[in-house]
């Protein structure tokens, strides 16, 4: 057993040293104060205790104690220390980009500084307008990209009041033309719209149901003229093993991501949607048109906030490119067709109404 055990402690150390430093290296000893002061230390013994659930059940007691009785007694650090470490930077940057750019500075904070700048800046000093750049930088890394064929369904939804007619063709359940765009929403600002639609009908009337008093609602399913790729913020990968040599270095950039789709996911407050999501249309507006432009991507994929598992999208996809069953299609420009049309109840289950599902 020796050999095998050999491997397991030269790779258990070599994961526990990418995560922890000896403490001699970087924090200060002050006898006069009890030991190390200026961050959290472990001794070998707590820190191994930590891990136990890393191996089987069965073995894992005496895996521990081999391992301390092999192991040179010490106290250790985190090298990612929990305020200056690489993810709470960038966590610190993008809730200091939100604050400035609803609070301070809105149409020109990139003027601040730039992503160039922010290269030659000290590793614990990111700007706020900077977050955009890491972020795209990030996507680009872990390949967060989707791509949807031609012909591929999306779902967009309408309620209405009962006293006007369902909206039924491509203009009234498509992107809705800029000069009646008075409200921004998530991804978008007002004036600026955009094709927000879901990958299936239940996605589409949960997302159209928040705050609204209509008690009908009208689903549009649309199919894409082109295939084309969108940034896929729900397949973010797992967190990899700090034991994983290969991966364990995205470790941070995965964590970041994970909370930065849950922040950019969450439900708004009500009456504060026009403030709240202008971190969002701003990010938005920087992906789709400054990190790739509009050759790479046509929109991002994001978890739906009002359906619980179900994914959004949202297309740079204008009015008039929202086409009915009879239009000619552009070959050089992504398109929305309707091809079938619904009506449904609007209740807290958004049961159809089957006796009055129509086809376009």
């Amino acid at each position: 057993m020796s050999a095998p055990f050999d491997a397991l402690l030269e790779a258990f150390v070599d994961g526990l040293n990418f995560l922890y430093d000896d403490a001699l290296n970087s924090v200060s000893y002050v006898s006069s104060e009890g030991g190390f002061v200026g961050a959290r230390t472990w001794d070998t013994w707590d820190l191994l205790e930590d891990y136990y659930d890393c191996f089987d059940d069965n073995v894992s007691d005496k895996i521990i104690e081999e391992l301390r009785a092999r192991m040179d007694p010490k106290d250790w650090v985190d090298r990612d220390d929990p305020d200056y470490g690489p993810q709470a930077l960038l966590d610190r940057a993008w809730v200091e980009f939100c604050s400035a750019i609803k609070h301070d500075t809105r149409f020109v904070f990139w003027l601040e500084s730039s992503p160039d700048d922010a290269e030659g800046q000290a590793s614990w000093d990111i700007p706020p307008a900077s977050a955009l750049h890491h972020v795209g930088n990030m996507i680009d890394e872990l390949g967060l990209f989707k791509t949807y064929e031609k012909d591929h369904g999306f779902f967009r939804a309408r309620t209405f009041p009962p006293e006007i007619q369902a909206p039924s063709d491509a203009k009234s359940l498509g992107t809705p033309p800029s000069h009646v765009s008075l409200q921004g929403n998530r991804m978008s600002p007002a004036g600026i719209p955009m094709f927000y639609a879901g990958e299936s009908e239940d996605v589409a009337l949960d997302e159209v149901s928040v705050r609204t008093e209509n008690r009908a609602a009208s689903v549009g399913k649309f199919a894409s003229s082109n295939s084309f790729s969108v940034v896929d913020l729900t397949d973010i990968p797992p967190m990899p093993s700090p034991f994983d040599q290969e991966r364990r270095h995205k470790m941070w950039k995965i964590s970041f991501l994970q909370s930065f789709v849950e922040k950019i996911s969450e439900p708004i407050q009500k009456g504060r949607d026009q403030v709240d999501y202008v971190p969002t249309q701003v990010m938005t507006e920087y992906l789709l048109r400054i990190h790739w432009g509009r050759e790479k991507v046509h929109g991002i994929r994001y978890p739906s906030a009002a359906h619980r598992g179900g994914q959004s999208v949202v297309l740079d996809v204008s009015s008039s490119d929202c086409l009915a069953p009879e239009d000619q299609e552009d070959p050089n420009r992504l398109q929305m067709r309707l091809v079938s049309r619904s009506l449904y109840d609007a209740d807290l289950t958004w049961n159809p109404r089957a006796n009055e599902v129509r086809s376009a």
